[in-house]
Parts: C-alpha cells; sequence; structure tokens
C-alpha cells in the first residue's frame, strides 16, 4: 500500500533524524559533567572535516511533495534521489 511505501522510505530517516536531534540537545545543553566533557571535545577536537561530512549526510535527503513542480538541484552537497509516487508517474503518463 502507499503508507507502507511511504513508511518504509521515509521512517528510517526520520528515526535517525530524531536520535541526531536528542544527542545534539544533550550535547548543547546537557547539565551532567559527561554533557560537559563531550561538549568539550566535540566543539573543540573534533576535526571540522568530520562535522561536515555529518551535516552532509544529515541534508542529503530532502523530500518533495509529488504534486508541486520539482525544486531544481542548486547546491553544492549531494541530494538523495526520491522515489516517485506510482500515482504521480500513472498521471505523468496520461499527460504525455
Amino acid at each position: 500500500s502507499a503508507f507502507e511505501e511511504y513508511y518504509s522510505e521515509r521512517f528510517p530517516k526520520a528515526k535517525a533524524d530524531l536520535e541526531s536531534s536528542k544527542r545534539m540537545a544533550s550535547l548543547v545543553s546537557g547539565q551532567t559533567w559527561v554533557d560537559d566533557i563531550m561538549r568539550k571535545i566535540t566543539l573543540n577536537l573534533m576535526p571540522s572535516s568530520l562535522m561536515n561530512a555529518t551535516f552532509v549526510k544529515t541534508l542529503a535527503y530532502r523530500p518533495q511533495a509529488n504534486f508541486m513542480p520539482k525544486i531544481g538541484y542548486r547546491g553544492s552537497g549531494r541530494v538523495d534521489p526520491q522515489k516517485e509516487s506510482k500515482r504521480y508517474l500513472q498521471e505523468k503518463a496520461t499527460a504525455i
């Protein structure tokens, strides 16, 4: 079904983003001494190339609504391809 396809495509990425958000919130606003040590290690000792690689991986997933015109690729980072819905492909085929 359509929901199962949607779920299988988006849920793992959404779950990973939620976990990443939890870790970042703990890192930025954590109150314990462990959080303080992790904050100092991450913000002072982690190479910027590793941070940039993390950001690129996070920002590569950009889903768009199928019923709207697609936004062109305008950035310098990679973008994960989006799977077109069956309905959109059928409507596109009949419009041609």
